[in-house]
This record gives structure tokens, C-alpha cells and sequence, in this order.
């Protein structure tokens, strides 16, 4: 039987944006809501779907890892950390032809059966084989370039912005258009993470209901801007038009996004926060020294210049402002889009009054919708507890998180002029093919599915087995026409490798199929 599974990931796109620029591929398609994992981020979030498996088993909960919690060190998640097998590593053991293009969090590129090149934060383009990378670059031409738009000041013009995203979707798109054209795959898995930057840059252009950054006058202006709704027009188009192309080339085509994306509302000092709640033990501040911080440390350890450097062995050290082992709860410099929590050891029998009093203090001190989510309680699997214990939401995940002990503000609007929209907690699933069953009047993302059930989907469309430590449930109402069926031998092959999977939930190996 000829199978051609194909799955493309838009990185942060949302119903809103899909009803608004895929009215096409939308009325042909199969639609769902795809509820994202807690906290929506695209590193746990894109793992999580490729092995559909919970942080818990993971592991991964932003793209830093804790690798010490005795040190409170953390490491930027690579392909060797996260547990668990991925839906190419299955396809690889069954016999089946993969190509995994630019997936977040696949560096160092391994070997499976066919082709995968690191995608998103990675220092260097790498591919497996290794020859494949330096090969397209001399057949194709230069392989696109990250646009780190919240760092380079440059992008406050939007206009360069675009202009620079396009170049390098550009090159993205001859990339991915020759190997898909090259045809020599039964799995092909595409992950676009320009629309992630774009989101948020330019997430006050693209929603007109974005009432905290149009009272900007800078911003407002960029809403207006003619040239810049032109260029993000222009950006769709191509986008919807490689989809095609991988729809043309396809069988049946999943189109799937880790989260999905709304205004930035406000910015919350975290430090801030923690000295309100009285858990947190700071050390004498000195207001000559400015202490360490994530966002200034991390723009620089997530470049490529850092990671050619000391790759795998960049250590994130803890804020130097806080005495860790004398406080009650204490944060890490994780990502700006979170504000994790973690109870020291020595208070873990106190553990669930700590986080009542800590949620309701947390409401009292901010006074707008916020939460506290348990996740120890809310995700199971063996290293759940290397996560942090703890998240604050702020309405809706609209605040950014900043680490600010010489700032004397607890909340305020963001004014930012390069960082519009934020993560959301509900992206899409679109899905259209032979094996796709169509109620001809549903209306668009009127289901809801979870980002789990992506990976028992794509498996059953492969004909393979679904293991039972998968957590993601698989969606048979979707689906109908007869699926591929792998024959005895691969079968008898594939439940032998279901060991390795259980064996690397454990942290005992790495996938390898040399």
C-alpha cells in the first residue's frame, strides 16, 4: 500500500489567524481546536506532540531543562535530553522512509531511515546524514537565517522586520519544496517557526482588537501601515501555497501549530512578586551592581556565537540576588513567557499548603485574574518531579515575566515595541486526505482535540502499533477508509523497540539507528 503522511507545523497559529488566511484549505479539511500543554511553549510543546507524552515523562517544560535542582542549574534542551521516542523514530523502526525538516529541539541531528535537519535555535545547520546539509546549500543555495526581532534594535522598523522574515522564509521554503519533491519518504514532517516571530512582532497588526499596544503611538502607526499589511499578506499567500504543495505531494496532510497566539497585555516583576509573598530570601541588594538576569543572558546563550563556543555545556546559573537555601519557594531564569515556581526541599511536607496560600496571595497582590497550576498534580510520569512545582498565570497567559529586584513595580501594561502577542493556550489541527472524514457542515474548530492525540493520529495512519504509555488518545472519529497494515515481521521489530522507548523515559539511552 502506498502511504504518504505528511505533517506540517505553523508555529503559533491560532483559529483566528487560520479563519483569516486558510478560508481555502479550511473548507476541505477536517478542523479542531488543539489544546496546547501547560505552559504553552514551543520547546515541551513540540516534543510533547512528536511523542505524544506528557512533560512528565518528558521532562521538558521550557527550552531550559533542569539539570541540578541541588545546584539550581539549567541547560538548553537539545535532542539528547528530552525522554521518550518521537513518531519518525516509530516510522524509522517500521521500515518506513522519513523526512524531518527544521523540528524545534532536534540538535544534534540523529540517524533514523531517511533524512532529518536541525531546525529552530540551532547553532549550526546540521542534517543526517551529514553530508545532506552542505550538499542543499551548494544545490539550493543558503539556508535561512533566524531573526532574533526581540533582540536587535534594528527591528523596531517592522518594515525591515518583514522584509528580513521574508528572505529567510524564502530559503526556508526552496529548502523544504526539494526535498519534498524529491519524494523519497513516507513520513514527512515540515516545522515553520517564522510565523512564531512574526506573531509576535507584529500580533498588533494582525488583530485589530489589540487595545493595549495601539494606545502606542509608534504601534498604532505600524497597524495602519499599508506596506506592512502587504508584506504579511504576501507571507500568507506563500505560506498556503507550500501547503498545497505538500498536500499535492501527500496522501493524507496534518496541519498542526504547538500553541496559539494573543495580545500581550502585561508585564509582571517576578521579583517583585516574590518579596510581596514573604517565601523568597534576597540577599543584600547593591544598587551599583547590576545582578544577572535571563533575558540579557539568555539572548546571548541561545545565539549561535554561544552555543560554537561550549556546545551542550552551557550551565545557566541561578540569580545571584537570591539566597536559595534559606527561602521557603525561589524561581529559575527560565523563558519570559512563564514565572515557575519551586518549594525548597526542606518545606515539601508543607507542599500543598504552600501553594493554597501562595494562589490566594497571589490573587490578593495582583488583582486581576491569575493562577497557581500544580504540576506534579497535573502531569504523571517518572521525572515529574525535575519540574518546576508550580506556575503562575497571569489572565489568560497574557503577561510577560521579568526578573526585576531594583524595580519597584509588581504589574504594569506592556509598552514593549517588538513584542506584541504572546503564547495562548489553544492552537489548530487541519487535516484533509483519504483517510480523513469530513462533516460537510462543520464549522471550523468547533471540537477540540489535545496536542497528546496528534501522535496515536499520525501512527494509526502509518499502520503502527500504538504503545500503551502514549498518554494521547487516538481520535477514530476523524479517520475512515482502511489503514496500512504492517506485516508480521515489522510488527514483531516494533514491539521489540517499545523496549527502548520505556528505556529512555528512564534517561537510560538515546535513540540510534546505526
Amino acid at each position: 500500500m502506498n502511504i504518504r503522511v505528511a505533517v506540517v507545523g505553523i508555529d503559533g497559529l491560532s483559529p483566528y489567524i487560520a479563519k483569516k488566511y486558510f478560508t481555502s484549505i479550511l473548507n476541505k479539511s477536517i478542523t479542531a481546536t488543539l489544546r496546547s500543554i501547560t505552559p504553552p511553549i514551543t520547546a515541551p510543546a513540540w516534543i510533547s506532540l512528536a511523542t505524544g507524552l506528557n512533560p512528565g515523562k518528558t521532562g521538558i517544560i521550557d527550552f531550559l531543562n533542569t539539570v541540578d535542582l541541588n545546584r539550581r542549574m539549567l541547560k538548553p534542551v537539545t535532542s539528547n535530553v528530552y525522554k521518550g521516542l518521537a513518531v519518525w523514530d516509530y516510522a524509522s523502526l517500521a521500515g518506513y522512509k522519513v523526512c524531518i525538516i527544521d523540528y524545534p529541539m532536534l540538535y544534534p541531528p540523529y540517524s533514523v531511515n531517511g533524512v532529518m535537519l536541525s531546525g529552530f535555535l540551532s547553532p549550526k545547520w546540521l542534517s543526517y546524514p551529514e553530508s545532506l546539509a552542505s550538499k542543499m546549500e551548494i544545490r539550493v543555495g543558503p539556508h535561512w537565517e533566524h531573526i532574533y526581532f526581540s533582540i536587535d534594535r534594528k527591528y523596531n522598523d517592522v518594515i525591515i522586520f518583514l522584509e528580513e522574515l521574508l528572505k529567510s522564509f524564502e530559503k526556508k521554503i526552496k529548502w523544504s519544496l526539494y526535498l519534498l519533491d524529491k519524494g523519497d519518504w513516507d513520513l514527512f514532517i515540515d516545522v515553520i517557526s517564522h510565523t512564531d516571530w512574526l506573531f509576535h512582532r507584529c500580533w498588533h497588526i494582525l488583530d485589530p482588537n489589540h487595545k493595549t499596544a495601539l494606545k502606542i503611538k509608534e504601534l498604532y502607526e505600524e497597524a495602519i501601515n499599508a506596506e506592512a499589511k502587504r508584506l504579511i499578506d504576501y507571507f500568507f499567500n506563500m505560506l498556503t501555497l507550500y501547503v498545497a504543495e505538500v498536500n499535492a505531494h501527500a496522501l493524507n496532510t496534518v496541519i498542526v501549530s504547538d500553541h496559539g497566539f494573543g495580545p500581550l497585555d502585561y508585564i509582571v516583576n517576578t521579583a517583585k512578586l516574590l518579596k510581596l509573598l514573604r517565601l523568597t530570601k534576597f540577599k543584600l541588594l547593591n544598587p551599583f551592581i547590576k545582578p544577572h538576569g535571563f533575558i540579557n543572558r539568555a539572548k546571548w546563550f541561545l545565539t549561535p556565537k554561544a552555543f560554537e563556543k561550549t556546545p551542550f555545556e552551557l550551565n545557566i546559573k541561578p540569580y545571584d540576588v537570591i539566597d536559595y537555601e534559606n527561602s521557603v519557594i525561589y524561581t529559575l531564569p527560565h523563558d519570559e513567557l512563564i514565572m515557575a515556581l519551586y518549594i525548597n526541599k526542606k518545606y515539601y511536607k508543607e507542599r500543598s499548603k504552600l501553594l493554597a496560600y501562595i494562589e490566594n496571595k497571589i490573587k490578593e497582590l495582583i488583582g486581576i485574574p491569575a493562577s497557581l497550576i500544580d504540576l506534579h498534580r497535573l502531569y504523571k510520569g517518572p521525572i515529574k518531579h525535575s519540574l518546576p512545582d508550580a506556575l503562575v498565570v497571569i489572565q489568560n497567559y497574557s503577561a510577560y515575566f521579568e526578573f526585576k529586584p531594583y524595580s519597584n513595580y509588581l504589574l504594569r501594561r506592556s509598552c514593549m515595541r517588538r513584542y506584541t502577542g504572546i503564547h495562548r493556550i489553544n492552537g489548530v489541527f487541519i487535516a484533509s486526505g483519504t483517510n480523513f472524514r469530513r462533516t460537510s457542515n462543520q464549522k471550523p474548530f468547533s471540537i477540540e482535540i489535545n496536542l497528546l492525540d496528534v501522535a496515536p493520529l499520525v501512527l494509526s495512519l502509518l499502520g503502527i502499533p500504538i504503545p500503551k504509555y502514549i498518554d494521547g488518545t487516538l481520535r477514530n472519529e476523524f479517520l475512515h477508509g482502511e489503514l496500512p497494515r504492517l506485516n508480521t515481521k515489522n510488527i514483531i521489530k516494533l514491539r521489540k523497540h517499545f523496549i527502548i522507548s520505556l528505556m529512555k523515559l528512564k534517561g537510560l539511552l538515546h535513540t540510534s539507528y546505526e
